[in-house]
C-alpha cells in the first residue's frame, strides 16, 4: 500500500487546459499530446475525439461555412446537393467545410452548369485561385469560359465538397486515388462538356 501512496505522489498533479474549440483545435489536441501528454487527462481527449463536437454541438454531416474566409459566402450548405439541371438529389458523407483538404468539389456556373475538380490544399485556397483566374477571363480554362461569355462575375460562383479522401491506411498513391474519386463524381453527375463544365480526363484512373 505505501509503495503505490509514494508512486503516486511522484507522478504530481495534472494539468488543466481549457480552450474553446475551434478550427484549431485538432492541430492543438495532437501538440498537447506530444508535449504534455502524460498529464492531460485521456477520457476528455478520447470524448471529443469520438463526438467531433463543435461550439455549435455535434457535427452533422454535409457542407458547411467555415465562418472564418471570404470564400464563406460562396458555399452551397447543406446535407444534400441537387442537380440543377436533372433534378437529381446526391446525399453528401461527412463533414466538411472550406477548411477541408484531399477533397473532390464541384462548382456551380450560374447557367446551372457543373464542373468538378479536386484538390489536396484547403478547398478554400484552391477555390481562391479559380476566382482570381475568372476575373482577367482566362477563357483558356473551359470551367470559366461561362462566367466571361455570359458575364457572369465571381461573386456568383458557388461551390461545395462532395467527398473528402481520407489518406490510404497502407499507404499508397493517395493523390491518384483521388483523381479517381474525380472521375467517378465527374461521370455521377454528368459534367463532361457538353452537359457541364469539364472537358477531358485520364480515363486510365477508370
Amino acid at each position: 500500500m505505501n509503495h503505490r501512496k509514494d508512486k503516486k505522489k511522484t507522478e504530481g498533479p495534472r494539468i488543466t487546459f481549457v480552450t474553446q474549440y475551434g478550427p484549431l483545435s485538432r492541430q492543438i489536441n495532437m501538440i498537447l499530446r506530444k508535449t504534455i501528454g502524460s498529464k492531460v487527462s485521456r477520457s476528455l481527449v478520447q470524448k471529443e475525439d469520438i463526438q467531433s463536437n463543435t461550439f455549435l454541438g455535434t457535427k452533422n454531416t454535409g457542407m458547411y461555412q467555415c465562418l472564418n474566409c471570404t470564400q464563406c459566402k460562396h458555399v452551397i450548405r447543406g446535407k444534400t446537393f441537387v442537380h440543377p439541371d436533372t433534378g437529381e438529389s446526391v446525399q453528401i458523407r461527412g463533414y466538411h467545410t472550406c477548411l477541408s483538404q484531399f477533397v473532390v468539389y464541384l462548382i456551380v456556373c450560374p447557367c446551372g452548369k457543373i464542373y468538378v475538380g479536386e484538390t489536396v490544399k484547403k478547398v478554400k485556397s484552391h477555390i481562391s485561385q479559380h476566382k482570381s483566374t475568372i476575373k482577367p477571363g482566362n477563357l483558356a480554362l473551359p470551367c470559366f469560359r461561362p462566367f466571361k461569355e455570359h458575364g457572369h462575375t465571381v461573386d456568383q460562383l458557388r461551390f461545395m465538397v462532395l467527398e473528402t479522401i481520407p489518406p490510404l491506411k497502407r499507404g499508397g498513391d493517395g493523390e491518384q486515388r483521388l483523381k479517381q474519386r474525380e472521375v467517378w463524381w465527374i461521370n455521377k453527375l454528368n459534367s463532361l462538356h457538353p452537359h457541364g463544365l469539364n472537358k477531358v480526363y485520364d480515363l486510365y484512373l477508370l
